[in-house]
């Protein structure tokens, strides 16, 4: 059990820490939303001066990121979410797959220990995710103290306005975004892995085009078997009514695929020819 610990302290060291910028860049592309969303927010209040009445809060600023599209209104590609997730999905895209042309090659030889190699890149993702998710938290944060926002997961009323969601579809405030961060953090999670599963079997590139056609196939198509629904905090039941992506069916739903993604990572790590393999 040692060696597996001491592998996972291996990859969290080499695939996050000494990877920092990683980090910043996430912190900057989340504080450019936010600036984006305060500007959206003063443009609004022109028009319908009450909007101002409300602060917005630490809800809206990292909402609007990670909204996504809602089931109404024009089919407007989800530019910004799709930039947010695909950007997780490829900066942990050939850590991986790197280790099994350098180091790893000889930890799997040596250890014999291949599905620890395999359990410990899991867990080297799980933490990859949590820490730029943390890492945006952080930079909303920052942005509502020096805005002179408040520090809630309530969601203001000015945001489904500024996201075009009919009004027709919305539920009765008030919404708490709290449910759809966690679906939304394990639902980028499990993209990345089936991802990270996918490189073992196909060059990462081809996976990355994977990731991608899926996440473009959840934006149009609203349907729980297209996981990135879930990702897709304006299409759940916390905002909209009569959808069929329900928070607590994807924090059910998420962690199955996701098991099984490890599962399928597990098979295929220990039928694999390693020296041999195309670099």
């Amino acid at each position: 059990m040692m060696t597996f610990f001491k592998l996972v302290l291996f990859d969290i060291y080499n695939g996050i820490v000494k990877k920092w910028k990683y980090a910043i860049l996430f912190f900057l592309v989340t504080l450019m939303t936010n600036v984006i969303l305060y500007i959206l927010w003063q443009d609004l209040g022109v028009d319908i001066p009450e909007v101002l009445s409300e602060r917005l809060t630490f809800g809206d600023y990292i909402l609007y990121p990670i909204a996504g599209m809602g089931s109404g209104g024009a089919p407007v590609l989800p530019v910004l979410w799709l930039s947010v997730v695909l950007l997780t999905a490829y900066v942990t895209l050939h850590y991986a797959d790197d280790d099994l042309h350098g180091f790893g090659v000889k930890t799997l030889v040596l250890s014999k220990k291949r599905t620890y190699w395999w359990l410990s890149k899991c867990c080297w993702l799980f933490c990859s995710v949590l820490v730029y998710f943390a890492v945006m938290c952080v930079s909303s944060l920052l942005f509502v103290w020096l805005s002179g926002g408040v520090v809630s997961t309530q969601i203001t009323h000015a945001m489904p306005i500024i996201l075009d969601i009919s009004s027709n579809e919305l539920v009765v405030a008030p919404w708490n975004i709290t449910g759809a961060l966690w679906l939304f953090l394990l639902t980028v999670f499990a993209v990345c892995l089936i991802q990270t599963v996918l490189s073992l079997y196909i060059r990462p590139l081809l996976s990355f085009l994977a990731s991608m056609v899926m996440l473009l196939l959840s934006a149009y198509v609203q349907a729980p078997w297209f996981i990135g629904n879930f990702a897709m905090a304006v299409r759940t039941d916390i905002f909209v009514e009569h959808t069929p992506v329900s928070v607590i069916a994807g924090l059910i739903i998420v962690p199955v695929i996701c098991a099984a993604a490890i599962a399928c990572g597990v098979f295929r790590i220990n039928r694999m020819d390693i020296i041999n393999r195309e670099a």
